[in-house]
């Protein structure tokens, strides 16, 4: 009977202990362990650009603003949770998937040169190449003040 009181015990704690590290994990406020799926939509968007059609279906809504840039590229400008702008991916489109392989460092390097930039990634998806990026140039610009500079730009 003793042995049967303990074997209770040990799993009751070891539930006890399960949930709360699961309680934990949801609510920790350490980086990388929350779960506001808008968040994680915001900061991997360049991930989940997998194809030209993705791509080429990008459009703004609450998170993001895209403007067609005069067709030299699409400016997606990110917004975070307070309507600060997040980051920026710039997304050039090349005659080829070849021509975008070889131009992904040679466009980082080149916006690393504008020393308000930093660039996050590049990479190229067929024949787009996608960069993110952070300007620090734009910190407390607003998007109402985006929407209204470049309002015949953007792509809805």
């Amino acid at each position: 009977m003793k042995n049967y009181m303990t074997v209770k015990a040990v799993a009751f704690f070891l539930a006890v202990a399960a949930m709360f590290c699961t309680l934990w994990g949801c609510n920790s406020s350490v980086k990388g362990l929350d779960t506001n799926a808008g968040e994680d939509v915001n900061i991997n968007l360049v991930y989940s650009l997998k194809s030209a059609e993705d791509i080429e279906n990008l459009v703004t809504d609450d998170n993001i603003l895209v403007i067609n840039y005069y067709d030299a590229y699409i400016w997606t400008v990110i917004f975070d949770d307070a309507g600060n702008i997040d980051h920026m991916i710039y997304i050039y489109k090349f005659d080829t998937p070849e021509k975008a392989r070889s131009m992904t460092e040679t466009r980082k390097h080149e916006l690393q040169r504008n020393k308000t930039m930093k660039v996050n990634t590049a990479k190229s998806v067929d024949n787009f190449l996608l960069v993110d990026l952070v300007d620090s140039s734009f910190e407390g610009v607003t998007r109402e003040t985006l929407e209204n500079n470049f309002k015949n730009l953007i792509v809805y």
